[in-house]
């Protein structure tokens, strides 16, 4: 079987951030929300891109003098998956990075500074990253989720191959360890937060290399589905769609919903090269680079990695089915930025 790759938020009243966008520096353009949507059917809603420094302070003081913004939409979440062949199959060997202290967060600048290719809370991803991988699935559920508890220990790579390096952040953004990562949060908006933060939003590929590691495992840990490993598999809560939409009432109702746990707090969800929670916990936006990601449907946008819910939750499936406009109570990313030279 070949599978494909694939929240605490804070929200400010337009009036606040037109008022901050008139005084920043960086020449931003606020996007004032744009139209209403459905949550249901792939509708865009309250939609704007602040490009301020308005979230320090507020929902986390110790980023307050970095630039991020954030909108409102609500949608449905739907995941697919699709299969591959290809031709002859390739074992490579590819170098591990070392898991560095995830104590501090700089800058990238900073890791300039001190000639370290990547930032103290970002990991160091370098190896070759196998375009389709088989991994056999020999103790499937079967209530139709496309969840596998099991795989055969061992996998197979079909070329192309390619060689990458680069840097990705430890934990899901905000990327500090103990604060649960960013919700209702959508793509065009995650683009500019990584922005803010001189990263960018990570590739699918480099986001599933630094998820299956050098043996390019099913999950960040093994070939058997844990579900104390990871936040997944917990019972799902079925969303108040009117609730969601309105916003009145999305903040209580996203509480509602909410099953995320702190970054770090299960430090068996933990990929080869050091880099936790990418299965679980939150969805995770992605760039779509390659014919086997969205990218070869035309798409633009993907999700990563699943959320706390009943789904497949592992390193290969994409999610390619919403655009960059989707927002949602489990949506969130993290970034990535290239590595120094040394």
């Amino acid at each position: 079987m070949t599978e494909v790759a694939t929240k605490s938020y804070v929200e400010l009243p337009p009036s606040t951030l037109a008022s901050l966008a008139s005084r920043a520096t960086v020449g931003a353009e606020l996007v004032r929300w744009i139209g209403t949507g459905a949550v249901l059917g792939g509708l865009a809603g309250w939609f704007y891109v602040p490009v301020v420094r308005v979230l320090r302070g507020l929902a986390y003081p110790e980023l307050a003098h970095r630039s991020t913004s954030i909108g409102r939409v609500s949608h449905l979440r739907l995941e697919v998956s699709s299969k591959l062949n290809a031709p002859q199959p390739s074992d490579q060997v590819v170098k591990r990075a070392d898991v560095e202290d995830l104590s501090s967060r700089e800058n990238v600048r900073v890791a300039e500074r001190n000639e370290s290719p990547c930032a103290p809370t970002m990991r160091l991803v370098e190896g070759d990253y196998c375009t389709t991988v088989v991994h056999q699935c020999v103790e499937p559920f079967t209530d139709g989720s496309g969840r596998c508890r099991k795989f055969a220990p061992s996998s197979r790579c079909y070329p192309p191959i390619v060689h990458m390096r680069y840097c990705i952040d430890a934990y899901e953004f905000p990327n500090v360890a103990g604060t649960k990562p960013l919700v209702m949060v959508d793509f065009t908006q995650a683009t500019a937060l990584c922005a803010g933060e001189h990263k960018r939003l990570c590739t699918g590929r480099e986001w599933t290399l630094a998820c299956e590691g050098t043996d390019r495992l099913p999950y960040p840990y093994g070939y058997v589905r844990d579900p104390e490993a990871c936040n997944v598999d917990l019972p799902h809560r079925f969303p108040d769609t009117e609730a969601l939409s309105n916003p009145k009432t999305q903040d209580r109702e996203v509480a509602r919903l909410d099953q995320r746990v702190p970054s770090g707090s299960l430090p068996r969800c933990v990929s080869t090269f050091g880099v936790l929670d990418m299965v679980g916990n939150v969805d995770e936006w992605v760039t779509p680079d390659g014919m086997e990601e969205a990218a070869g449907a035309g798409g633009v946008t993907a999700l990563k990695g699943g959320y706390f819910g009943p789904v497949r939750a592992r390193c290969r499936p994409s999610t390619v089915s919403h655009g960059a406009t989707f927002k949602f109570y489990q949506v969130g990313f993290r970034c990535c930025a290239n590595a120094t030279e040394r």
